[in-house]
């Protein structure tokens, strides 16, 4: 007997593991497929090789199928079952793991098809729902076909040897075939080596045990760990092992395969079937190729004595035996002389796929020779294939190298050689005679004058060229020297004379120092009327570059500097201005109303306004020297605040300046910041508040502001009472002191200005209800708040699991009980989903009719006095007992 039980499963999914993932056919959407985009389906998640397929069709909803891949499941690692199709009694993606729920029956419920199937039928012993059919036209190439298949189900293991074996089957039909399903068809989902269908009674724990993996339920309506928290277990209690199915067929005929599965009896507990990717393979015949390095071919092309190649026999199937192959060799070249002697014929040992033969040119023979192999191979079936491979032998190419030689212009720089091979074998190795070596052409010097290079190239074969590569490196121009005179006095009278060597007549010269900036100066040149500094000279030919430098000293003559302590400063500003002047005797100073002169270097202080450029000259009484100095002033902001406010005790005003870049309020007491233009003010008392405003210059001005703080009243109160069951009664205490007048809104449409210490209200309807007190004093209020909470009485509902109408008077109704309900609403369905009775009314029983003993589900709608709805549904057994 089934038994389902209500349970609260929670679910945390583990991101260690890989998982089982399904991608439902057509994403899930629509019934009973056809067409290109299904037999593609097919072509790509099922067929391997030697098997043509066409005229598919799906009966079922596409939910019920999908591809799969289990890669890092209990699929894979144990069973090899990677990839493929999944056919499921419910939704495919039900079988997706950890073994969590137990007793899965569709993650959207039940698909919902009652027709059966006769195939079906026959195997389960009973009616068929939820039946998902795949089948397909096919013209196998070999003598046999075979696939593999995992058959998994959430009846284990409850429901082994009861009415309840989910059924599956592969039904074959066609030329050959003689069985008892639909169109003379034969099950090909077989417990190996008998004629036992594999299904849950006949594959379990019990019977035929080696076929069957346990995956976590102990049959007590709970799953066990790992099974139930590692996303690598699948969801189906239990499943076989992989299994394959084989037939025997004509070679080239036309055949048909049903793959079907179903529930049996009812349309609870999904089962599933896991068809392995590329495993539906007939016969093929043997492929032929040349593989070099990791390219594959069948045209290559040898050097006699330094190159190779594989030649590579592969089949796709029939590994399960010894294979022979022959092949013929003709062309002009000679085994043993031109390449070297290559086994005939080929041998497949039992479970090789591929037979891997090396062949190399020797180096004895001479010319273009070529080898060409031919196979025509027949299968079992008669089907015969061919194949061709061409391997052309020459002789080594003669190598060539060329290596230029190379002028650099200047003694120092560094130059690139260059060595290119071309003839030979490739790849080639170069070695240059300054100990350079690799499969690099180019390699970098350094040097002087003219030198010599060596470089050898080697190709594949071994075969070397050398060659050679002159080096030259041309000397620079020269600067052979700079003079100078130092004539200086007052005025600009010192000269610098430059000479050079062993330039070409397309040398570039560059003069540069105090004042002067040339180019395109003569290679030998006075230059003249210099002040005292550095002086550099330069010259470019043939690409490259000589420098030299020269100081030119000048007489020590006045020199006019003013030291100012600040050079910008806040309206009025004072500035100390001191004479660092050297060299000198006499000043004369200008600070607004012309020059007076000192004979001192006294510091002269001046206050401004506004901008200012003050002078100095100083003298030695023959020569004198001028500077001068700009002084800024900057204005002071015009700082501006908020008028004076009156406000109550408790309240917060905005006060705003603005005139500024910068702001800070005092004093900080009752202010939410000091250092804004707008702050909150809130005093406790009446306070004057100071704010200076700093420019960006950082000149600052001051404005002020008063706030008058009135004393206001303080709302309170408190309620009798904040909770309770309706009609609810509260009394309210008011404690506001310093008020005259009071408003009460008491949240349920009732409203009071008493005066009194207590005042009351009634809340009949359940909710929740806020309380506002505000409290006044001429314009200065305050408000209190409380909530109070009114509920319905609270609803209980008990549901029974079994009831047993047997006259006994003990149990003998099925009803819902409950406590506090205003209205209750009941639906009872048997395992079929027929409805058997409605229980309209908190009384209202059934005491099972005729109905037989069994698993029957309920739903039912409950309100509570508040009009709340409560909804629920589940199983229970009707038992009579005997």
């Amino acid at each position: 007997m089934k038994q389902l039980f209500l349970f609260l499963s929670l679910h945390f999914t583990s991101l260690i593991y890989a998982q089982l993932t399904v991608s439902p056919y057509n994403n899930g959407t629509g019934n009973n497929g056809t067409g290109s985009n299904l037999q593609q389906f097919v072509q790509t998640n099922l067929v391997g090789s030697g098997i043509t397929i066409s005229n598919v069709t799906f009966t079922g909803a596409n939910r019920q199928m999908g591809s799969f891949n289990s890669t890092n499941t209990v699929l894979f690692t144990n069973q090899g079952m990677d990839n493929g199709i999944i056919l499921s009694t419910g939704e495919a993606k039900t079988a997706i793991g950890p073994n969590d729920e137990p007793y899965a029956c569709g993650i959207g419920g039940y698909i919902g098809n009652t027709s059966t199937d006769p195939d079906l039928q026959i195997l389960a012993g009973s009616s068929i729902k939820d039946k998902a059919i795949l089948e397909f036209d096919f013209i196998p190439q070999g003598p046999s076909i075979e696939f593999k298949y995992i058959f998994g189900s959430e009846e284990y293991p409850e429901y082994v040897g009861s009415s309840y074996n989910d059924a599956f089957g592969f039904f074959l039909s066609g030329p050959g075939i003689s069985g008892t399903f639909s169109n003379n068809a034969t099950n090909l989902a077989l417990i190996p080596n008998t004629s036992i269908p594999v299904t849950i009674n006949n594959v379990n724990a019990m019977s035929n045990s080696a076929y069957f993996v346990y995956n976590g339920d102990p049959g007590n309506g709970t799953t066990i760990a790992p099974y139930r928290n590692n996303p690598q277990y699948i969801e189906y209690d239990g499943y076989t092992v992989s299994l394959t199915a084989k037939a025997q067929v004509q070679c080239g005929q036309t055949y048909h395969l049903k793959i079907a599965i179903g529930d049996a009896s009812d349309q609870s507990y999904d089962s599933g079937v896991f068809l392995k990717g590329g495993s539906l393979f007939s016969e093929a015949p043997v492929d032929i190729s040349l593989l070099t390095g990791t390219a594959a071919s069948d045209d290559v092309t040898l050097v006699r004595g330094c190159s190779g190649t594989n030649l590579v026999f592969t089949r796709s199937s029939g590994l399960d035996s010894v294979l022979t192959v022959n092949y013929q060799t003709s062309g002009s070249a000679v085994s043993g002389v031109d390449y070297t002697p290559i086994p005939n014929p080929v041998v497949f040992q039992t479970g090789q796929d591929s037979v891997v033969i090396p062949v190399t040119a020797l180096p004895s023979g001479s010319g273009l020779d070529s080898l060409i192999i031919t196979m025509s191979q027949s299968n079992s079936c008669g089907q015969t294939s061919s194949g061709a491979i061409i391997i052309r032998i020459q002789d080594p190419a003669p190598i060539q190298l060329s290596a230029p030689d190379v002028t650099i212009p200047c003694t120092g720089n560094t130059a690139t050689l260059t060595a290119t091979a071309s003839g030979g074998a490739t790849p080639y190795t170069y070695s240059w005679s300054n100990g350079a070596n690799g499969s690099s052409t180019t390699i970098t010097v350094t040097s002087s004058g003219t030198q010599q290079y060596y470089v050898t190239a080697t190709d594949a074969c071994g075969s070397q060229k050398t060659d050679t590569v002159t080096v030259t490196f041309n000397e620079p121009s020269i600067i052979d020297s700079l003079t100078a005179t130092h004539t200086i006095a007052c005025s600009n009278t010192g000269s610098v004379t430059a000479y050079t060597s062993n330039v070409s007549g397309n040398a570039v010269y560059t003069w540069s120092g105090p004042g002067t900036n040339s180019s395109n100066v003569s290679h030998s040149t006075v230059f003249n009327n210099l002040s005292s500094g550095w002086y550099y000279f330069s010259v470019q030919d043939n690409g490259c570059t000589d420098k030299d430098s020269i100081f030119v000293q000048g007489i020590n003559s006045p020199s006019a500097v003013i030291i100012a302590d600040k050079t910008q400063g806040c309206s009025p500003a004072t500035f100390v201005l001191s004479n660092g002047s050297t060299n000198s005797t006499t000043y004369y100073w200008n600070t607004g109303s012309g020059y007076y002169p000192v004979s001192n270097q006294d510091a002269q202080t001046v206050t401004l306004t506004s901008d200012r450029n003050i002078y100095l000259i100083a003298s030695d009484g023959s020569c004198s020297d001028t500077t001068m100095i700009s002084l800024t002033v900057h204005p002071l902001p015009d700082v501006n605040t908020s008028p004076d406010q009156t406000i109550c005790a408790g309240a917060s005003v905005s006060l705003t300046a603005n005139g500024a870049d910068t702001y800070i309020w005092t004093p900080a007491t009752g202010l939410n910041t000091t250092t804004s233009s707008t702050v909150a003010a809130s005093p406790s008392a009446t306070t004057t508040y100071a704010v200076t405003g700093t420019s960006s210059f950082g000149c600052t001005g001051t404005s002020y502001v008063t706030i008058t703080v009135l004393s206001g009243p303080d709302a309170n109160f408190t309620p009798s009472v904040t909770t309770g069951e309706a009609p609810l009664e509260v009394v309210f205490e008011n404690t506001s002191i310093n008020a005259v007048s009071y408003i009460w809104n008491f949240g349920n449409g009732q409203s009071s200005t008493s005066s009194n210490l207590n005042v009351s209200s009634t809340y009949s309807e359940t909710g929740i209800y806020e309380v506002i007190l505000v409290a006044s004093n001429g314009e200065c209020k305050d408000t209190a708040k409380a909530t109070i909470s009114v509920t319905a009485p609270g609803i209980l509902i008990h549901v029974p699991n079994v009831f047993t109408p047997n006259g006994d008077n003990v149990n003998d109704e099925f009803y819902i009980g409950t406590t506090n309900a205003k209205t209750v609403y009941v639906e009872i369905y048997n395992r079929w989903g027929n409805t058997m009775v409605r229980l309209e009314k908190p009384a209202d029983t059934w005491d099972g009719g005729n109905s037989p003993d069994g698993v029957y589900f309920y739903k039912y709608k409950i309100t509570d006095f508040a009009d709340k709805l409560y909804e629920g549904h589940g199983f229970f057994h009707l038992e009579r007992g005997q």
